[in-house]
């Protein structure tokens, strides 16, 4: 017999097994089935022996009443693990939808709180009005202080133009709700040696500055801030005692709205540390004005960029002065006369309206040559702000405009 023909054959012996295992397999499951009906029909004895007996009418009854029962407690069982589960989805809709309104109560809550705190930010903002006490004259010298370190300007004057910048500073940077300048009374009217933006005859501002009569003259721009509520002015006497006349009403006034207020709302702004100062206002308690002034006085400085003159032609310089038709002389004049229109000074400790006039040298530095020969070369010095132009003439520095300066205020912290 070749390999085909006993390939054939086994398979053959193979199907055959297992159409034998298919037909015993099912005629066990048939009696299987068969003895599960029979038991369904008949009943248990408990008697001796445990013998099983046909069924008889009443354990047919009694069968099918138990099969009813069964079938009823199951559907009863159903409709409770249906009515359960509806009671949970019920249940958790209930929680989700409590949990959504909590949310929304919270959130409503929350916004309702958020705006009665910024009702209240307001109404405290508004109590506790934030207030800026300025030193005018220590701020005003400060900024002619600046401009001759910056550009070397000669003019030795107090400026107002510093007054504008700070006032600028706290009322758009810091956003305080008052700016208060005190100045003493001879910067707005009074001898022009002294006078704000004055000095001398060759020296004032034009613009800001008029003749009253009498060697009176008139700070026009203070006289502005003064009527706009912003400027104060405090007289003092012309000796060294009264210098400080006008420091002790800054400090009166700021230290009495602290007390008032209660609050730190209060900031003095000079680089003067007021030493050996004592308000009214603090009945001789030095130690405890000594601390507020400690945390309320705020020291500053000014940058002002460098402003080149060469590149200005003579014909458009600024105007200073009252000569050459800048202001108009009084009655009976042709010309202003110094004797009889600028004499005298509000300021007899200072008459100089002038800075002294830097000099610049050539200086020796020494080079170390490798041998350790030293020597010595001329470093050549950079050269100077110029402060006047080829023909000799002083640049007046202290009269531009505002926007022809680069000027930045800091204030220390």
């Amino acid at each position: 017999m070749n390999f085909g023909a006993q390939l054939s054959s086994f398979k053959k012996s193979f199907f055959v097994l297992k159409a034998q295992e298919l037909f015993f397999f099912t005629r066990a499951s048939e009696s299987s089935n068969a003895m599960e009906t029979m038991a369904s029909r008949v009943s248990l004895d408990g008697g001796v022996g445990g013998v099983v007996q046909n069924q008889t009418a009443s354990s047919f009854k009694d069968g099918c009443y138990h099969r009813k029962r069964v079938q009823n407690r199951n559907g009863k069982r159903e409709q409770q693990r249906h009515s359960r589960n509806s009671n949970r989805r019920v249940l958790r809709m209930m929680t989700t939808l409590r949990s959504s309104l909590k949310r929304d109560e919270d959130a409503a809550v929350t916004t309702e709180t958020t705006t009665t705190r910024e009702e209240r930010g307001e109404e405290t903002k508004k109590s506790r009005r934030r207030k800026a006490y300025v030193d005018g004259a220590n701020v005003c010298w400060a900024y002619c202080a600046a401009l001759r370190a910056s550009n070397n300007a000669l003019a030795k004057i107090p400026i107002s133009t510093a007054l504008t910048v700070v006032c600028r500073y706290f009322q758009e940077v810091e956003e305080f709700e008052e700016v208060v300048v005190f100045a003493p009374k001879n910067y707005a009217r009074g001898k022009l040696n002294g006078l704000c933006d004055g000095g001398s005859l060759r020296l004032l501002h034009p613009e800001k500055v008029q003749y009253v009569g009498e060697n009176e003259w008139e700070n026009v721009y203070l006289r502005q801030m003064v009527d706009d509520g912003v400027l104060k002015l405090i007289d003092r006497q012309n000796d060294v005692r009264g210098r400080s006349a006008d420091d002790l009403a800054i400090l009166d006034e700021a230290f009495e709205h602290s007390i008032n207020e209660r609050h730190n709302t209060v900031v003095v702004v000079s680089n003067d540390k007021y030493e050996g100062h004592c308000p009214s206002s603090a009945s001789g308690d030095k130690k405890a004005f000594r601390d507020w002034l400690k945390r309320t006085r705020k020291g500053y400085e000014f940058d002002i960029a460098k402003f080149d003159v060469a590149t200005v032609e003579k014909e458009k310089w600024p105007k200073v002065g009252a000569m050459n038709g800048n202001l108009q002389c009084p009655d009976g004049f042709d010309e202003w006369v110094e004797d009889e229109h600028a004499w005298g000074s509000s300021r007899p400790w200072s008459k100089e309206t002038t800075w002294t006039e830097r000099k610049l040298f050539s200086r020796k530095k020494k080079k170390r040559r490798r041998g350790g020969v030293g020597g010595s070369r001329v470093a050549a010095e950079p050269p100077g702000l110029q402060s006047k132009n080829e023909d000799g003439e002083v640049f007046p520095h202290h009269v531009l405009p505002l926007g022809s300066l680069n000027v930045t205020f800091t204030l220390k912290q």
